[in-house]
């Protein structure tokens, strides 16, 4: 092993977060949010303050199984009623009982009851009636403090009972209630990985990683620092990279992000909404690093990657003419704003055509890219984002970082078949709506060529032959694809066990070529028609091997479907368009499923699909397919 050559050290970081919010339970602690989701009862309203323990009221005492404690109460309710009248005030005297107030008075009856026990005070001496007197005011201040208890536990219980009991909500409070508390759920996802190889490492590892003796290459790197140049002319200041002459190992980064959310809405009852949004980035950078005679250079440096988000452009989904002729007229927009940011070209117009500014003519990438992504979004050329040449000296640095992701949904209705009219024919039906949309630029890659003479973060060199700055990023395509999957569609099944299905669906996919300059337009709609049905003992029009009646279910579906695909180009040269591909497919499949036994399955099933082309360089062509399909399970 040479030793001038070096080691190669690497290290890898993971980072992962992953959240999720039950917003229903969350809604579950507040009973008023609570009581949203309960249907609205018609019972007649309880009167405030009464509760009992089975639906949170007291009535009047008759809550009571054997009436014992509304005869104490009864009994004594004189005490009762002096405490809760002295409640409020401060004196001793206005607590107790008339029963005190009687011995106060040395009124003594000529019988007195204590413990069960009668004592006749006739009899008693001065002594003794003194004993019986203070024994009656012992009994009596544990009658009362039992009766304070005992009320302290019925108001606490009352309290709790109030507490517990669902408030009655009018129609508009539920109705705004439902609205404001729709969030059900939400989630979250996001992971990073990146990684590093340095080749030509003249220190040497012992202890997780790290060198004891010199520190090197550092905690940082370790655990899964991403090195920038700086870091990397650091080490090699410090002697730690080799400077042999026949070193010619690539330093090699990589990194990807991946970004998921997802939120489901439910506005009212049987209603549906599923949000979601995703954002992937990841990139590689390569470069040989390497000492050109006492200075280290980064010498060929190299970074390929791919982008993709979820993006919304429903506006141009749905109103799609024109849209090439506002991506010519935006580059006039793109161009000056370019034009004026950059210091290089100090706001100059090309010499070619004035309509442009210097650098950034009609072919320029930096140019087409944003115009192309307002045209097909809807958006406007003057605020839409443009792309980021400003910093790439990191690997985490993203060139379409300005655009966000938007969310894509679908809709689901399944309360029709609750209705009285429908439920009397259906079973269920179920209405969904579903819209998906993306953009993507894969294959990207740094250019040999770009220069920032001055360090100012924009390119300097244009090219000689195009009149346009070398981007820092090459970007061989752009696409943005749509879909309504479905646009509508209706899930029905009806009470005789028949099933029936329809959907239109809608998609199209725009592409800009930055090879040859042309946008492609894909576009397509398809209708598809379902039915079936199951039924047990179907007879058959004529005997098939002795058999004219089917013992078991018997299942048959139907399935029709009907597509327009039509593919345009759009060159950007001659500015016309012409339709390169495109048919129309007649799909017709029916099939027959029937269960011999538990163990033998019989399917019968033809599929039929007639192409027709647009353009007369294509042929129609006729599939059809039929056969019988037999399945036996042999496990016991």
């Amino acid at each position: 092993v040479a030793y001038e050559l070096g080691n190669t050290i690497e290290n890898k970081q993971t980072q992962t977060l992953a959240g999720e919010i039950n917003w229903t339970q969350l809604y579950n602690k507040n009973k008023y949010l609570k009581a949203l989701t309960l249907k609205p009862s018609n019972s007649n309203k309880a009167k405030p303050g009464n509760f009992n323990q089975k639906d949170g009221l007291i009535k009047d005492g008759k809550d009571s199984k054997d009436g014992k404690d509304s005869k104490d109460n009864s009994k004594a309710g004189g005490d009762a009623a002096s405490l809760k009248g002295g409640s409020g005030n401060d004196g001793n005297a206005s607590t107790e009982a008339p029963v005190l107030r009687k011995h106060k008075k040395k009124s003594i009856e000529d019988t007195i009851i204590i413990n069960n026990i009668k004592i006749i005070t006739a009899n008693l001496s001065d002594q003794q009636l003194d004993s019986v007197v203070q024994l009656q005011k012992a009994q009596d201040a544990a009658r009362l403090k039992a009766l304070k208890e005992k009320l302290k536990q019925e108001r606490k219980a009352a309290r709790k009972a109030r507490r517990k009991q669902m408030p009655e909500l009018t129609p508009a409070e539920r109705f705004i209630g439902k609205i404001l508390t729709m969030v059900s759920r939400s989630t979250i996802n996001i992971s990073q990985d990146a990684g590093t190889t340095l080749p030509g490492y003249m220190d040497s590892t012992r202890l997780m990683g790290i060198n004891t003796a010199t520190g090197s290459p550092g905690f940082n790197f370790v655990y899964g620092y991403q090195p920038t140049q700086a870091w990397l002319n650091q080490q090699a200041m410090n002697g730690k990279i080799s400077q042999d002459s026949i070193f010619n190992a690539l330093f090699m980064q990589r990194f990807s992000q991946s970004i998921s959310a997802t939120t489901t809405l439910t506005p009212f009852n049987d209603f549906r909404v599923e949000l979601s949004l995703n954002r992937t980035f990841s990139k590689t950078h390569s470069e040989l690093f390497k000492d050109t005679g006492g200075v280290f250079g980064h010498l060929n440096p190299y970074e390929t990657g791919s982008f993709s988000q979820s993006y919304l452009s429903i506006n141009t989904m749905l109103n799609g003419s024109g849209l090439f002729n506002q991506f010519m007229n935006n580059r006039y927009v793109v161009s000056r704003r370019l034009g004026l940011s950059n210091p290089y070209t100090n706001g100059l117009l090309d010499p070619a055509n004035p309509k442009y500014m210097k650098g950034y003519t009609e072919y320029s990438q930096e140019v087409l890219i944003p115009s192309f992504i307002a045209a097909y979004t809807g958006a406007g050329a003057d605020n839409i984002a443009l792309l980021d040449d400003n910093n790439h000296n990191s690997i985490r640095s993203n060139p379409f970082k300005y655009y966000f992701p938007t969310p894509n949904w679908r809709l689901t209705y399944n309360g029709l078949s609750k209705l009285p009219f429908f439920a009397k024919i259906f079973n269920n039906f179920v209405i969904n709506h579903a819209y998906t949309g993306t953009m993507s630029m894969n294959g990207f890659n740094s250019s040999l060529l770009y220069q920032d003479m001055y360090g100012m973060g924009f390119p300097s060199f244009i090219d000689s032959i195009s009149h346009n700055y070398v981007p820092f990023f090459q970007v061989p395509n752009v696409t943005i694809s749509q879909s309504f999957s479905p646009l509508i569609g209706f899930d029905m099944s009806f009470k005789n066990f028949v099933t029936a299905k329809f959907e239109i669906r809608k998609s199209k996919t725009e592409s800009l070529s930055l090879i040859d300059y042309q946008v492609s337009e894909n576009n397509s709609m398809e209708y598809v028609i379902g039915f079936g049905f199951r039924k047990k003992g179907v007879r058959l029009p004529f005997p098939v091997a002795g058999i004219k009646k089917l013992k078991n279910e018997l299942t048959v579906k139907v399935d029709i479907g009907l597509r327009d695909d039509r593919n345009t180009n759009n060159f950007l040269a001659s500015n016309i368009g012409i339709t390169s591909s495109g048919q129309k497919v007649l799909r017709i499949s029916p099939s027959v499923d029937y269960m011999v036994n538990q163990r033998l399955t019989l399917h019968i099933f033809y599929n039929r699909q007639q192409t027709i082309p647009y353009v007369s360089s294509s042929y129609p062509i006729t599939t059809t397919q039929a056969g019988i399909t037999l399945r036996f399970i042999f496990a016991q």
